[in-house]
């Protein structure tokens, strides 16, 4: 919805901040016992100056990036390189990128006309596998669950969300019917900040968040299985024609999680004006997006993805978000703490790696390092 080369070897630090990372718990303040840790932004140049908003790291290795101007650059030494391979497709935004390897990729389009081109071939040649001109088709985001089964969304058409899926690792795309799907609310969107405002989970399961509505609350789409139908829920989140959930994030299960049954499942947003202010930011779930509650203590503006990784031990957990105005980190979803007033639009994690990138053609890892 709204708008949100080769290189040289990755360079400056950007900031750094010390914690102590606990083992388990419930609060920040609770959790014993803690390592000491140290968190900061490894900054590197790309050769370019998009506004990278789609990042896909299959492996700590392969990383692809996608954003303005149909910009699609990747890399095959962990961001220490980069190759231009982007398609000629003129001037389109491609803010959503699923990459398989380090030869195979899709990338949708925000925007008209909203496509999703892919290649075999490490970006040296892409070929058109969908298409849609309807004036309200717009990409919001694409995942998927393996490298067969996808799912790309669009902004309402005829007052249906769109969704399309496939089967053949992205060689061809079909539409699901929309007499399945709730209706849009007037005003209804999604956000094509970050490709994140749409989550999978295992077997077909789903679920996406919206905003641009007139009604007080933004929403979250869920389907629980491939045939399973479609439920809607409210989030705190406000909504409206510039706020709502931009990104959702689900975290595997690890020990405490396979005790409950259900991981945590965060969801961040908020107003992404700059001069607006945003009451809330973060929002988590216990049961499967269901239902949602305001994080103890969120970031102070509006973020634009979240996600998180275990880091050594299955029950040490962080939660990273991030926004044009800075970054956050938290352990248990509840509590955030300021990382760097570095900006970024995306963010993609591969085994104990998190990357982001934004504007600029900016691009970084972080570094998580024990003290």
């Amino acid at each position: 919805m709204f708008g949100l080369k080769r290189s040289m070897l990755l360079s400056s630090f950007a900031s750094a901040v010390f914690f102590c990372l606990p083992f388990g718990g419930d609060s920040l303040e609770a959790q014993q016992p803690a390592a000491q840790m140290k968190l900061e932004w490894e900054l590197g140049p790309t050769g370019s100056q998009a506004s990278f908003r789609g990042i896909s790291t299959p492996s700590v290795d392969n990383i692809w990036l996608s954003g303005s101007q149909s910009t699609v650059i990747r890399s095959a030494d962990g961001g220490n390189s980069w190759i231009n391979c982007s398609p000629d497709y003129g001037n389109l935004e491609l803010r959503s990128i699923v990459a398989h390897d380090a030869l195979t990729a899709c990338v949708a389009s925000a925007g008209t006309p909203a496509v999703i081109l892919r290649t075999t071939d490490a970006g040296m040649s892409w070929k058109e596998v969908y298409r849609n001109d309807a004036k309200s088709a717009f990409f919001d985001g694409m995942k998927f669950w393996n490298q067969q089964r996808g799912i790309a969304f669009s902004d309402p058409v005829d007052g249906k969300f769109m969704i399309v899926e496939t089967d053949d690792g992205g060689q061809s795309w079909r539409p699901i019917d929309p007499a399945v799907l709730p209706a849009a609310k007037m005003g209804e969107a999604a956000f094509a900040a970050s490709n994140s405002a749409l989550l999978t989970g295992s077997e077909g399961q789903v679920w996406i968040g919206t905003g641009g509505a007139t009604n007080s609350h933004s929403q979250v789409y869920s389907r629980q299985s491939f045939d399973a139908p479609w439920r809607l829920y409210s989030t705190p989140i406000p909504s409206s024609e510039a706020s709502g959930v931009f990104s959702l994030a689900r975290l595997a299960m690890g020990a405490s999680e396979k005790r409950t049954g259900v991981p945590l499942m965060v969801a961040v947003g908020g107003d992404y004006r700059p001069n607006e202010k945003s009451p809330v930011v973060v929002v988590l779930s216990k049961d499967n997006g269901e239902s949602w509650q305001v994080a103890e203590r969120s970031p102070t503006s509006f973020r634009s993805a979240v996600t998180s990784i275990r880091l050594e031990k299955a029950d040490r957990v962080l939660w990273i978000a991030v926004g044009p105005t800075g970054s956050d980190y938290s352990t248990d979803g509840q509590i955030w703490n300021e990382i760097s007033t570095q900006g970024f639009h995306a963010l993609s994690s591969s085994q104990q790696q998190i990357f982001a990138t934004g504007a600029n053609g900016r691009f970084a890892k972080l570094k998580v390092q024990r003290q």
